[in-house]
């Protein structure tokens, strides 16, 4: 019974600990879209950088790192959020 109850309680952190993170990238995902619809809106239609460019701008103005390195605090291969387990 008590292997039960530590097993659940350990899901339940478990659990936790992905909503969390999931939040934290949907959050992410929202901020990177809301930053490229203002560039849209600042900048029309063919005075805009790629696409990429753009987003790594976005991400060197908020202070958060870009592809695939970081620590696990980063978010490690998870593209580098801010939210890692």
């Amino acid at each position: 019974m008590a292997q039960t109850d530590t097993a659940e309680r350990v899901g339940n952190v478990i659990t936790e600990k992905l909503v969390e993170k999931v939040l934290g990238i949907a959050k992410d995902a929202i901020d990177l879209g809301k930053a490229l619809v203002e560039s849209d809106v600042a900048n029309p239609k063919g005075s805009q950088p790629e696409p990429n460019e753009r987003i790594e701008n976005f991400l060197e103005r908020t202070g958060r790192p870009s592809g695939n390195s970081g620590s696990s605090k980063q978010g490690g291969n998870s593209g580098g959020g801010k939210n890692g387990l």
